[in-house]
């Protein structure tokens, strides 16, 4: 297992867990001996209901530590016990009955969020004044931990309601790709299991509410994607949409093998010369004819057809300038897992040349016009990254994986420094 960030290696874990152990044995030693000295204690006092039931408390604590397990609560009591029985049989009886009370209390309020917290100074007071042998009322102790319950009950109600939106939201905009809607997805799914939990304890309802803030810090993205989403709809119609979306799968089959034999867009786009096409007018009338020049065939490059771009001389002018040779110099340390280009209008003006690169800046282009600042988007064997640099110019970056890209191209894509 290496070791990076966010990531622990085997030594360091396997260090952890001895660490770990030698503790828990070191407790376990004297939570044994502290049990052998209660057991004395309690043995000396004379025998009746309570000692019975001290007794009995004495083999539950001891079966288990020889399990392995720790005794911790089963001491405290015993210890508040054998405290009791020091007093004559009236008083050891009155104070055996609060603590029972008193941990009924504690155990209640260890399951409600913010009990604990909220009875800490009472219930210390209330264990020091039962401990004398004083009576002390534990009515407003029950009381606060009823109005805790309840504020939990409505907490509740608020966690699962919230959970019902972030769902309901992610289920619109599910059909599209890109990263933030993938984390979302993966949120929502969380949300949906934590939903059908019954009782939580304090550290469940604490990780239901971080999924939930870290659900909703992503839907104000999630909302700006799919409204960016529905522009491109409008502007194209859905079919350019869904070409949008696969467009970046340039290892697979041929656009020329797509249905219609003419590209992503069928042969719709392309025009097709008659066979009774006008001859060329001749210089001479004793040259026999000749067919003119037959038309350009149209390009079978998806972007081309999705920005409207003619076939022919109108088509090639429109077509961005070849990248210069010193595009190629820009490029990440030796090493990284990423490629990198800097885009202006719908050109690659520096990185290594790529059709792909070439395909994404046209997407650029369109980008840039619907106001959009950020593009993250993939294909079956890559991961996109783009971040608009103002005045029509972008970084764009291209990683086998997520983790990949933001590790080597990220700081390049928010600063532009290398």
């Amino acid at each position: 297992m290496r070791q990076s960030t966010g990531r622990l290696s085997e030594t360091a874990v396997d260090a952890w867990r001895e660490t770990l152990e030698a503790a828990r044995q070191q407790t376990l030693q004297a939570q044994r001996e502290e049990l052998a000295e209660l057991a004395e204690q309690l043995g000396q006092q004379v025998d009746g209901q309570a000692l019975n039931d001290a007794r009995v408390a004495l083999d539950v604590a001891r079966m288990t530590l020889q399990g392995g397990g720790l005794a911790t609560e089963e001491l405290r009591e015993l210890r508040a016990v054998a405290q009791a029985l020091t007093h004559s049989p009236e008083l050891a009886e009155r104070i055996l009955e609060g603590q029972r009370e008193l941990a009924e209390l504690e155990r209640s309020a260890r399951d409600v969020p913010g009990a604990a917290a909220a009875l800490a100074v009472a219930l210390t007071g209330a264990r020091q004044a039962i401990e004398r042998g004083e009576a002390y009322d534990l009515a407003p102790l029950w009381a606060t931990l009823e109005r805790q319950m309840s504020q939990a009950a409505a907490q509740r109600q608020d966690f699962d309601a919230r959970a019902d939106f972030v769902i309901a939201e992610y289920d619109e905009v599910r059909g599209l790709a890109g990263e933030t809607i993938q984390r979302l997805g993966r949120l929502a799914d969380a949300l949906r299991a934590q939903r059908r939990l019954g009782p939580m304890s304090a550290d469940a309802r604490e990780r239901y509410a971080q999924t939930l803030d870290g659900a909703e810090a992503l839907l104000g993205e999630a909302r700006a994607e799919y409204e960016a989403a529905q522009k491109v709809t409008a502007t194209f119609g859905e079919d350019a949409l869904d070409n949008l979306l696969d467009v970046f799968d340039f290892g697979g089959e041929s656009l020329d093998d797509a249905p219609g034999g003419s590209g992503l867009f069928g042969g719709a786009l392309a025009p097709t010369s008659s066979v009774d096409e006008p001859l060329a007018p001749t210089s001479s009338v004793d040259e026999p004819l000749a067919p003119a020049k037959p038309a350009e065939p149209a390009s079978s490059d998806p972007f081309a057809a999705l920005l409207g771009l003619s076939t022919g001389a109108s088509a090639s002018a429109a077509q961005p300038a070849s990248v210069p040779d010193a595009a190629s110099s820009l490029s990440l340390p030796a090493g990284a897992r990423a490629d990198i280009w800097q885009v202006r209008g719908s050109a690659v003006v520096a990185g290594p040349e790529d059709g792909a690169a070439q395909g994404v800046a046209a997407l650029l282009a369109q980008a840039d016009a619907l106001g959009l600042y950020r593009l993250d988007m993939g294909d079956d064997a890559h991961v996109w990254s783009a971040r608009a640099a103002g005045e029509g110019e972008w970084r764009l970056a291209r990683a086998a994986d997520w983790d990949s890209l933001d590790d080597d191209a990220g700081p390049w894509l928010d600063t532009g420094e290398l």
